[in-house]
């Protein structure tokens, strides 16, 4: 479409080609819709893939901020600032633009200049993140260049191509305060439908597979993507942390910043990852939230909660006190995660909830705009595997059958955190049972072979199956009583697999421990 566009307008466009003079700001580049006036150069350049994007017109009410008449446009929105030529005047230029347009086809659904507009450099300048896009100036937003420029004049033209329509908005200023060069804005709004499946959910994911997916490795070392949910393409991990087990607060509710609190919360425990992403600069809040929102409800999710702006308050900064810590892994120059969160623009904010294979897991996504920390948008996704339901633990009786049946039991309720031998609290249950059995069973003598997958170096992965093996026969012997004689550690790290290596779920079920008779 944007060389159909670029056939239709050039020619009415004759009078603004130019070249332009001085260098145009790193990233920019004319649109192929409608070319520069003659001389002029890009100062600043934000082009978005897909935005909401209110243009005026009518006034616009400084009182009350907002137009007296306006349009909600949604698509492809691109924004160039020229600077001008001196000896050309605001009229001249836009004069210019008028002309090209209409002898474009352009439908002119409203212009004006001086007072006919009230503060137009202002309402543009608010309705625009703060420090995003390309800039060559000291300042790098928007809102510097055109708050309070003088002689304005302003129009808004439409047309419709290829069955899309087109916006095209120009507004044109002399000097101000800030600087002495004359200005024209150009915003360009590709009507088109938001793409709302760039992200996935698999609900198929091992709960435990801790071998994740890295996709850049120009990455927080170490990070890596919850197999439950996508990311959003492109993005880069900055921040993350996983922990095998903790208490977790997810917001359902406004956050009252005067009490530090959210009107409505659910207290949850078990396994917590939190992942920070940035997102390319061409991505905004809108279409990054509704993917993962539409993601979610597509794996039906019930969300519990969903909300922006003054429905939520700063869920950044709330989020900056319930995930402040120094523990994960960063790529950053700041390695907390509440560097980047409580200053971001534009807030959305949801939590969602499911049920896996008897577990419930909760999701919470948080999504920002440009700070003053970060010229780019960013999300936070925590996601709680809560503890296992009860029923779902195996059993003496359980235990016994196998062995009865194959001469082993493969267990796999023991929990240790990665890398270590260091038997989880949440791993009791299956303990006990593991000594129900034996103690039921006083004929019955095993070895407790640990066993890994093959991630890592073997020396590694053989010392630590031994160590781990050695942890269970500690743990059975000091809390259950077990007659040390009975039970014989053995590692045999990754050299028994049960299951390929090849696959996150199959190395997911290498890591175990298990139970053979002995029979000496």
């Amino acid at each position: 479409m944007v060389k159909q566009i670029f056939l239709i307008l050039c020619t009415g466009l004759l009078l603004l080609t130019g070249t332009a003079l001085g260098a145009d700001v790193e990233g920019s580049e004319d649109h192929p819709l409608i070319t520069r006036f003659p001389e002029s150069r890009i100062v600043y350049y934000h082009a978005v893939n897909y935005d909401e994007y209110e243009l005026g017109r009518g006034k616009w009410d400084s009182d009350e901020e907002v137009y007296e008449d306006s349009i909600l446009a949604a698509g492809r929105i691109t924004r160039k600032l020229y600077y001008l030529p001196s000896e050309h005047s605001p009229m001249e230029v836009y004069k210019n633009y008028e002309a090209a347009l209409e002898g474009s086809g352009f439908e002119i659904l409203f212009s004006g200049v001086g007072d006919e507009l009230g503060r137009y450099g202002s309402a543009l300048a608010s309705s625009i993140d703060f420090n995003s896009g390309f800039s060559s100036t000291r300042r790098g937003d928007i809102g510097y260049h055109v708050r309070g420029v003088a002689d304005q004049h302003y129009l808004l033209g439409r047309a419709e191509i290829d069955g899309e329509e087109v916006y095209v908005s120009v507004l044109t200023g002399g000097a101000s305060i800030h600087r002495r060069d004359h200005i024209a804005l150009v915003t360009v709004v590709e009507s088109r439908d938001l793409d709302d499946s760039q992200v996935e959910v698999n609900l198929d994911f091992e709960k435990r597979d801790t071998e994740r997916l890295v996709l850049d490795r120009r990455e927080a070392e170490g990070a890596r993507d919850h197999p439950l949910i996508s990311r959003f393409p492109a993005s880069k991990i900055v921040f993350q942390t996983e922990l095998e087990y903790d208490e977790y607060e997810l917001g359902l509710g406004l956050w009252d910043s005067d009490s530090e609190e959210f009107e409505e919360s659910i207290e949850l425990a078990g396994r917590l990852t939190k992942t920070l992403y940035y997102v390319p600069q061409d991505r905004t809040v809108i279409e990054i939230f509704r993917n993962y929102e539409n993601a979610l409800q597509r794996a039906d999710f019930e969300v519990l909660f969903s909300g922006s702006g003054d429905e939520i308050g700063s869920y950044g900064s709330a989020l900056y006190q319930r995930d402040y810590f120094q523990g994960g892994t960063t790529s950053v120059s700041r390695g907390d995660i509440g560097y980047y969160l409580p200053a971001s623009s534009n807030q959305h904010y949801l939590a969602a909830k499911t049920t896996i294979r008897g577990q419930e897991i909760y999701v919470g996504v948080f999504v920002g705009g440009p700070s003053i920390h970060s010229s780019i948008p960013l999300v936070l996704v925590n996601v709680i595997e809560c503890q296992e339901m009860a029923e779902d633990l195996i059993s003496a009786g359980d235990l016994r059958e196998q062995i009865e049946m194959t001469g082993k039991a493969l267990v796999y309720g023991i929990y240790f955190d990665t890398g270590s031998y260091e038997i989880k609290p949440e791993s009791g249950e299956m303990m006990e049972e593991i000594a129900i059995l034996l103690q039921e069973s006083p004929e019955l003598d095993i070895y407790v072979v640990g066993h890994t997958d093959d991630q890592g170096s073997f020396d590694f992965n053989m010392t630590l199956s031994k160590q781990r093996a050695n942890a269970v026969v500690d743990w059975l012997v000091q809390n259950h009583g077990i007659e040390s004689r009975r039970l014989q550690a053995v590692g045999v790290g990754p050299a028994a697999p049960e299951r390929t290596n090849e696959t996150s779920a199959g190395r997911a079920a290498n890591r175990r421990v298990e139970l053979v008779r002995k029979l000496e």
